[in-house]
């Protein structure tokens, strides 16, 4: 009932869009141009993007200056990076003062990390190779679901040539559901896969990212083509043929 395929032989293109965060822009003016002159888009931040911006801008990769704050800590560049992870961004170049790049080291750090102010033609050599890192670890899995394509290399998903633009726990739970072949899971199993731990508080955490999703796919609920609930259970993929709903609605109920 359920087809999923996958493919080893495609490689992912070319990362293109690159965000820097500097509260001194100026420092990183020359980088910037380097950049665009390599053929990247670059935007530039004063501070650390909403979420809502960085959804919307979609960028490849980060350029992160903690420079000026010279007791950053290992956890703490740890920490933003985790957030750039969780909305879809997968690598972030840190620049750091000469003091956290030592302290970093020292703690064991696996942060990309340059030491700030620097050279700025040092920094694209290292854009460069994050960007061929990532795609020679990208000679993607691609898996397919219905009219969805799913890049697991670039950690995106297309449908008709185009990019949907799902924040890291809306693929994370895409895949995951689509992972599960037409299996039932429940909220809890999600939460473990995605999250790895068990649920706190309410389930509803699951239920509003399951939301959230279903709006990006442009799916019903009612008669879902890609995501259904199982009453009292959790979530799977819909039926090959959405009419099927028809015929497991006394056994469904929607959120």
């Amino acid at each position: 009932m359920f087809r999923t395929e996958q493919s080893n032989e495609v490689s992912a293109a070319k990362p293109r869009r690159i965000m820097i965060v500097s509260r001194y822009p100026r420092s990183v003016q020359e980088t910037a141009a380097l950049l665009m002159g390599d053929g990247f888009d670059v935007f530039m931040t004063h501070q650390c993007p909403e979420r809502a911006l960085i959804e919307k801008l979609a960028p490849d990769m980060m350029i992160y200056d903690m420079s000026a704050e010279d007791k950053a800590t290992a956890s703490a560049i740890a920490s933003v990076g985790r957030f750039a992870q969780s909305e879809g961004v997968a690598r972030t170049l840190f620049l750091v003062s000469e003091s956290t790049l030592a302290h970093c080291v020292s703690a064991g750090s696996s942060e990309e990390l340059l030491a700030w102010p620097g050279s700025p033609s040092e920094a694209l050599l290292h854009v460069r190779r994050i960007v061929r890192s990532a795609e020679s670890t990208a000679i993607a899995t691609l898996r397919t679901f219905k009219d969805l394509m799913i890049d697991t290399g670039r950690m995106a998903v297309y449908r008709d040539g185009r990019e949907l633009r799902l924040t890291r726990t809306e693929y994370d739970l895409l895949l995951v559901l689509i992972q599960a072949s037409g299996s039932v899971l429940s909220r809890e199993v999600i939460t473990e896969k995605i999250w790895g731990c068990g649920l706190f508080g309410s389930s509803n955490t699951v239920d509003v990212h399951v939301k959230t999703l279903r709006k990006k796919l442009s799916d019903n609920a009612l008669f879902p083509k890609y995501v259904a609930t199982v009453r009292g259970v959790g979530y799977r993929l819909a039926d090959e043929r959405p009419a099927a709903a028809f015929n497991v609605a006394s056994n469904a109920t929607y959120v």
